[in-house]
Formats: C-alpha cells, sequence, structure tokens
C-alpha cells in the first residue's frame, strides 16, 4: 500500500509499504481523511522520533473498518470509527491517577507508531470511537477531544474567557468552552429545553488574533472573535480563564498580562521545547492566578465525537484545504506557511477492499 513516511529532518517520502496486518484486540481501517496539526510539523520537522526508522505520520485518523483481529466483537466491518491516538500502559502511577496521557511508557498512533497517511491503518480495537459523521467532520474530533481536555484542565466554569489564536485549536478551544463538557456532563451548557446553545450565545468569550483573515474565519464560524491590537479597545481588561492556544512567545506573555485576579491560565499551543518567556512571579503570588497546562486528549474522543454530532456549528469552517496523499508534501508546506486554517488528507484507494 502507499504511505507518506518522514523519512529524516524535513525530509517526506511517499512509498509503497507492507499491509498492515490487526494483532489481536486490533482492527484494520481504511483511512478515509487524516488531519494535520502542528504536533506533524514538529515531526517533520524533527525526523520523527529518535531510533526509529522511518515514520507514517497522522494522528488525527478516521476510516472505515475493513477486518477485525480476534477477540474483536464490539465493532463491525463497514463502520466508520475516529481513532484515539493515546495509547498508555494502564499500569503505572501516573494511569492509575487517570493521567493516561501521562504515561512514560505511552505510545501514540502517527507519533510513535505508524498513522494514518496511509491508505490503511492497523489500531487497537479500543481506541476507536464509530461515528456517523462524514469524514471531514469526524476529523475534527481529535482536535475537540484535545479542546475539551484543556477547558478540563482549566477547570473554570464561568466568568469571561479570552482564547489567543483564531486557528483550528483556538476555534475549537472556544467551542468547547461553551459546550463546558456538554458530550455527557450534567452540567452541561444546553439550554432547558433541550436546544443547543451556539458559540456566541455565551457572553463573555473572545478570540483573538494577529491575522484579520482569521479573525474573520472565526467569526464565519459563529464565535465572538477580534484583533490582538483590538484588545485593549475591549470593554474587558482582563478574563477570568486565558487560554493560548497559538502556541508563540508572544501570546505566552500576553496572554499571563491579562488573566485576571484569582484567574486561570491555560496553555494549550505547542511552543519550541527551548522557548522561555519573562514574567512576573509576584503577580501569580499576589492574584493568586492558577496557571496549568493541557497536552493531547485524555479519554474525551467520545465526547468530542458527540458534541460533533449534537451540533453542525461545532468545527463549522474549519476545513480549508483538501489534499491527496500524493499531494501531502504541498499540505505540509501550506500549513507551515499558515495558509489556510485545517488541512486535511484522503488517502484515496486505488484499489477495492471488502467489507464483508
Amino acid at each position: 500500500m502507499r504511505a507518506l513516511l518522514i523519512t529524516g529532518p524535513g525530509r517526506t517520502e511517499l512509498a509503497e509499504v507492507p499491509e498492515p496486518v490487526p494483532a489481536a484486540g486490533e482492527v484494520l481501517l481504511a483511512v478515509e481523511a487524516t488531519g494535520l496539526c502542528g504536533t506533524d510539523l514538529h515531526l517533520v520537522h524533527d525526523g520523527g522520533p529518535e531510533s526509529a526508522g522511518p515514520l507514517i505520520p497522522g494522528h488525527e485518523v478516521v476510516g472505515t473498518l475493513l477486518e477485525l483481529g480476534s477477540g474483536v466483537d464490539d465493532l463491525r466491518p463497514g463502520q466508520r470509527v475516529c481513532v484515539d491516538p493515546l495509547l498508555a500502559c494502564g499500569s503505572c502511577r501516573l494511569c492509575r491517577a487517570g493521567r493516561r496521557n501521562l504515561c512514560t511508557r505511552r505510545s501514540a498512533v502517527g507519533i510513535t507508531r505508524p498513522g494514518g497517511m496511509a491508505e490503511r491503518l492497523a489500531v487497537p480495537a479500543a481506541a476507536c470511537w464509530p461515528t456517523t459523521l462524514p469524514p471531514e467532520r469526524a476529523v475534527l474530533a481529535e482536535p475537540l477531544a484535545c479542546a475539551l481536555h484543556g477547558v478540563d484542565r482549566a477547570g473554570v466554569r464561568t466568568g469571561p474567557a479570552l482564547v489567543l489564536g483564531a486557528g483550528a485549536m483556538g476555534r475549537l478551544v472556544a467551542a468547547a468552552l461553551t459546550a463546558r463538557d456538554g458530550a455527557g456532563d450534567p452540567d452541561r451548557a444546553d439550554a432547558p429545553d433541550g436546544t443547543v446553545r451556539d458559540v456566541t450565545d455565551r457572553p463573555g468569550i473572545t478570540v483573538a488574533d494577529i491575522s484579520a483573515e482569521r479573525v474573520a474565519q472565526a467569526r464565519d464560524g459563529g464565535a465572538t472573535a477580534c484583533l490582538v491590537a483590538e484588545l485593549p479597545e475591549l470593554p474587558v481588561r482582563r478574563w477570568d480563564l486565558v487560554v493560548d492556544a497559538a502556541g508563540s512567545a508572544h501570546t505566552v506573555a500576553l496572554g499571563l498580562a491579562r488573566v485576571s485576579r484569582g484567574g486561570t491560565y491555560l496553555q494549550i499551543g505547542v511552543l519550541p521545547r527551548g522557548a522561555t518567556v519573562p514574567f512576573t512571579p509576584f503577580d501569580i503570588y499576589d492574584n493568586e492566578i492558577v496557571v496549568t497546562g493541557s497536552r493531547s486528549v485524555l479519554c474525551t474522543v467520545d465526547r468530542a465525537v458527540a458534541l460533533l454530532e449534537r451540533d453542525e456549528r461545532v468545527g463549522r469552517g474549519l476545513v480549508t484545504h483538501r489534499h491527496r496523499l500524493e499531494d501531502a508534501a504541498t499540505a505540509f508546506e501550506q500549513l507551515a506557511a499558515h495558509v489556510g486554517v485545517k488541512h486535511v488528507i484522503g488517502a484515496a484507494q486505488r484499489e477495492e477492499r471488502s467489507c464483508a
């Protein structure tokens, strides 16, 4: 089958690779769509995991089940599923404490093991969540799951919120803040009559970006958005929750300076490992500001799928570019150049396979 390989720092190659075979407890997927994000860019830039050889990237994956490995009896061929890329050991101290995403023995689809930038993919059945969503929406489940975990980490239930960065993650964080664990949480932000509230129905969520184009796209998607330069003109000067979804030293410093007294700062955007940011520790002490981080997903993919199925406005307009597998190199170049918002690769099958 065809797959995109990261063969070294800054190098990718479309190649023929052996067909994956599902082991016991695994399933084989025909990949329908794979989303790109900043993590994929870091992997290409760094050349993939050290000493791991060529890597097939892609951790935002949706596909149709082709084959079931032995012992899999709760799924059926032909189902469309979203993949939870996080695979933890389940037995270490952090796993037992419910923090599987921090497991030191964890692996991840498309990061330490083959991912979705291929025609087919074998993954554990336990990582698959069935959905009726079309592939272009289903592919948003993993990044939305990251956003939901971030909102969980912040723990802020009310008050105004500022999200820095109007890219895919920033807009999904805004949607997650609006939902407030709406997929299965008793404190969901739906109206009493059961109707789902739009992003703009919850007052006080503002998305800010330096790009006028992204601000306009966020507004088209239903978010309250403004340019970063316009923040001083808003009636709110500080926010109970500030989220950096942009991942730059500038937005981190700006975000920390915009947290209200007794507020919370959440870092969900990814900065380079060695990046540093000046801040004043006394302000954190004196204002009792909570500073926390959020990485990856944590048992939130099912909630993300439910939220996407329940409200078609969540993620609306995020997918701006669609690519064939053979054009993946172009997709990476455009993502690195901040062209568009969400790029999705669809691995068109060259040969028909039975789902029977």
